[in-house]
C-alpha cells in the first residue's frame, strides 16, 4: 500500500504525479528534504498543503535528496504520528519511509496504535543494521527480510554514512523522468470495474446467496474472495464497501470493540444496494496489486 517517491539531488517533484498518488492513498502525506542544516520533515492530512510546502522547500534545497510519501492505511491508527517518514531509532539525523506490508514480526496488534513501518523504524531497526547501510552484506540481509515487494527509502545526514540516501528493493519500483516511484500510482488513472461479482458465490457456487454484507448465507464465506468474515484480503471489493469502526478504524468485519458488538448492524452497507451493484461500480482503485 501507499506511494513512495524518491528524488535524487537536483530533481524537482512532478506535482501531477504526486497528486495521482495522493488520490489513491489518502490517509496522510509526509515529506523529508535533506538540507545543509539537517533533514526537514513535514506531515499533514492536507495534500495540497503538503505539496505546496514540499515544492517550496525542494526548490530552496535541491542539492540533496528528498522523498514524498502518501499513505494508504493497512496497520495502525490513522493519525499524524503514523504518517511517513519516521526517525530511525528516534534519531533525527536519519529517517525512512516505506511502501508495502512488512513481515508479521513488526505488525501491530489490533490494540496498538503504531503502524508496522513506525514500529520497524523506531523499535526494530537496531543500530547493528542502521549504522551499516553501506555494507553490502547488511543490505542483502535487510532486503531479504523485507521480501521482494517491500520498498524502503532512507535519508540521512549522519556522517557515519557515505551517502545521504539509500533505496532498498529499488528494482521493484519505477524510475520516471529522474524520479523513483515505489509503484504505478503516480501514473494517470485508468477507470476499471471494482470487481467481477456475477451473483454466484465464489466459494460454493450458490446463486444469489449474498446478504447485504456480501456474505454467502449458504456457506458463510465472502462471495468475492471466499474468505471467512474478518479475513478478507485488502484487495477484496467487499472491503471497500464496508464502513470503518470509528474507535479502532478497522474494517467492520475485523472490529472487536465491545461497544460495537452488533455486527449485523455495523456490517450493513451504506445503502440497500446489493454487493453486486457496489462491486461493479467504476473506481480509481485500478492499480492495487501485490506489488504494493
Amino acid at each position: 500500500m501507499c506511494m513512495l517517491t524518491y528524488l535524487p539531488a537536483g530533481v524537482q517533484p512532478d506535482a501531477a504525479a504526486l497528486a495521482n498518488g495522493a488520490e489513491l492513498n489518502p490517509h496522510g502525506h509526509g515529506y523529508a528534504v535533506v538540507t545543509a542544516q539537517g533533514i526537514i520533515v513535514g506531515k499533514s492530512f492536507d495534500f495540497a498543503e503538503s505539496l505546496e510546502t514540499f515544492t517550496r522547500l525542494r526548490q530552496e534545497h535541491s542539492g540533496g535528496p528528498a522523498l514524498f510519501h502518501s499513505r494508504f492505511r493497512t496497520h495502525g491508527k490513522t493519525s499524524e504520528a503514523n504518517i511517513h517518514p519516521f526517525k530511525v531509532n528516534l534519531n533525527s539525523s536519519t529517517v525512512l519511509a516505506h511502501n508495502g506490508i512488512l513481515p508479521a514480526s513488526v505488525q501491530p496488534t489490533r490494540r496498538q496504535k503504531k503502524s508496522d513501518t513506525r514500529i520497524f523504524a523506531e523499535d526494530c531497526l537496531g543500530k547493528s543494521i542502521s549504522d551499516q547501510f553501506d555494507d553490502d552484506a547488511t543490505r542483502f540481509v535487510l532486503e531479504r527480510w523485507l521480501g521482494p515487494w517491500n520498498k524502503v527509502v532512507v535519508l540521512t545526514v549522519d556522517p557515519r554514512h557515505s551517502k545521504q540516501s539509500y533505496l532498498f528493493n529499488e528494482k521493484a519500483g519505477i524510475w520516471d523522468e529522474g524520479a523513483w516511484y515505489s509503484n504505478s500510482d503516480f501514473q494517470p488513472p485508468v477507470p476499471v470495474a471494482r470487481g467481477a461479482f456475477n451473483g454466484v458465490c465464489i466459494a460454493c457456487d450458490s446463486m444469489d446467496s449474498a446478504d447485504l454484507r456480501g456474505i454467502c448465507v449458504v456457506c458463510g464465506s465472502c462471495v468475492e474472495c471466499a474468505s471467512l468474515p474478518g479475513c478478507c484480503a485488502r484487495w477484496c471489493p467487499r472491503i471497500w464497501a464496508l464502513p470503518l469502526c470509528e474507535e479502532c478504524e478497522l474494517p467492520a468485519d475485523e472490529c472487536e470493540c465491545p461497544a460495537n458488538a452488533d455486527k449485523t448492524v455495523r456490517l450493513a452497507l451504506p445503502t440497500s444496494a446489493p454487493v453486486s451493484a457496489v462491486a461493479s461500480s467504476p473506481t480509481r482503485l485500478s492499480r492495487r496489486d501485490n506489488a504494493r
